[in-house]
Formats: C-alpha cells, structure tokens, sequence
C-alpha cells in the first residue's frame, strides 16, 4: 500500500488524541501515587538508598510522576539519579517505577495496548485502505500521531536533582524504541480487526473497502 494511500491525516489526529487520552486516564488513575513515587527508594554506589525526593530535593509534581507511570506502561523505565547525587555526584540507573508501586496500578499496563488497538480499528472503519495489507497499513499510521508527542512527553515529564547535574525523565532510546513499537504493532492488529469486521459484513460479490 503506497504512503500516498495511507489516511494520514485521520490517522495522526486519531494517534495524537489518544496519546493525549491515555495521558489523561494516567493522571487521573495515578494522582494519589505522587507522594509513593518520591519515596521509592533508589541505591547508590557509595552511599546507601535513599527515597527519590530526597535524591532530587524536591517531590516531583503529580502531572510529572503520572508521567513517569504512564511511560512504564509502554515497558519505558524512568531514568533517575543514583543516591550519590545527594552528594552531587552524578550517575542514573533505571527504574521501572509503576512496577515498583504495583497492586492496582498493574491496570494501567493494559492502557495503550487497548487505546492504540481502539486508534487503529477506528481509522480504518472511518478511512478507504485498499490494498491487500491496506487495514494493517492504516491502523499502524497512527503512529505518525503517537510518536511526535511520546517523544516530547519524554523531554517534559523532567525532575532535575538539586545536587548534581542530572535529571529523573523517562529513558531516552527506550522512549524512542517503544514509542515507535506500541502504535505500530497496536495500531495494526486494530486496522486488521476492523478489516477483517469489514470484509466479514460485506454480502458477497461486493468489494470491502479494506
């Protein structure tokens, strides 16, 4: 299926909104959690663990740690300062926070598995995908509204350590490996269940758009 068939336009705005979607179902689910985030404890190379606040000096906001979890629901760990930051030394492990805090917050694993399933089967519902992997084709494009915003969420949700030069953020390749896999494998089995739907409804001897 040529890039010149691909919805393009639907698909972005469709990838976007449920970026925008997903962050807002996280915030909400994860608001009370911003405190339970500062404390998780973090190990250092010379000194003993300390609770993240303290490493950074300051407790992240809500909106950044809700941030931080909805990332680890794309498998994107949280990159923080070590303990020795405290000591302004610097140095980052990575940290999968939401599987720390656990318990219910394991829902939240399901968000954008189901969001960009939803992304893709709606684009091709509301979009002509024709070509034989054109469903496929189209439910992967919403990655061209996912990716952008996944990208600069990764700069924004950003906590610098007071005491060293380094900041707790969401992993860089990881955000930019995952960012891209999710609505790319998503999307797609969404636009070959809405194909399949389409093609399965379609009385015989007519032509199903997808």
């Amino acid at each position: 299926m040529p890039v010149t068939h691909l919805p393009l336009r639907r698909s972005a705005s469709v990838g976007a909104v449920v970026y925008a979607v997903g962050y807002a179902v996280a915030l909400v689910a994860t608001a009370g959690y911003a405190g339970a985030v500062a404390a998780v404890e973090v190990a250092g190379e010379t000194t003993d663990a300390a609770p993240l606040g303290e490493i950074l000096g300051v407790d992240p906001a809500s909106w950044i740690t809700s941030g931080w979890l909805f990332y680890n629901a794309h498998l994107v760990p949280t990159s923080v300062p070590i303990a020795d930051a405290v000591n302004g030394l610097g140095g980052l492990t990575n940290r999968s926070l939401l599987a720390t805090l656990g318990g219910p917050l394991y829902a939240l694993y399901l968000l954008p598995p189901l969001l960009l399933l939803a992304a893709g089967y709606v684009v091709v519902r509301t979009s002509e995908t024709p070509g034989e992997n054109g469903a496929r084709n189209a439910g992967a494009s919403v990655v061209a509204g996912y990716f952008p915003l996944f990208l600069l969420g990764a700069f924004v949700f950003t906590v610098g350590a007071a005491d060293a030069r380094t900041v707790a953020s969401p992993a860089g390749l990881p955000s930019v490996f995952l960012g891209l896999v999710y609505p790319l494998v998503f999307g797609s089995i969404g636009g070959l269940v809405a194909g399949r739907r389409a093609t399965a409804s379609t009385p015989t001897g007519e032509v199903a758009d997808a």
